[in-house]
């Protein structure tokens, strides 16, 4: 079972207790599971604010599409470089914007609270006599 920082567990348990709205990929995507299990403490995307969504997932499938891209580039060769880190660019770009619409849109329509709130009042939102889950 993955360890994730505390407050991201009780994070989780909320989402959880709010019903079918929410997919696995919309409370744990990927890349946020992978920050997660290395400890970093990132709120998941229904709770995490426009721009942070749209960085962090933009940036996490920028690198991975270009990494991707840079092993075509060996295979194709190096005078397709520029247009390759354009489009790992663009993808990124592309990518993120959708990843945060997506969650700003389960978010409002969930009416789910910001994670600053979330936070401070920490005990009025996560039940505390629910086990947690057993995978996160």
């Amino acid at each position: 079972m993955k360890t994730y920082p505390p407050l991201i567990r009780d994070a989780l348990r909320y989402l959880d207790s709010m019903g079918a709205e929410l997919t696995t990929r919309d409370k744990r995507p990927w890349s946020r599971r992978l920050l997660w299990s290395l400890g970093v403490p990132l709120p998941p995307p229904p709770l995490t604010g426009f721009c942070v969504n749209a960085a962090v997932s933009g940036t996490g499938f920028g690198l991975y599409f270009g990494g991707f891209m840079t092993l075509a580039n060996l295979v194709l060769g190096p005078e397709r470089s520029p247009s390759l880190l354009a489009g790992s660019i663009f993808f990124g770009t592309f990518m993120g914007l959708h990843v945060a619409i997506r969650a700003w849109l389960v978010a409002s329509k969930s009416s789910l609270p910001s994670w600053r709130h979330f936070r401070t009042n920490l005990k009025n939102f996560v039940p505390q006599d629910t086990a947690p889950p057993e995978r996160l």
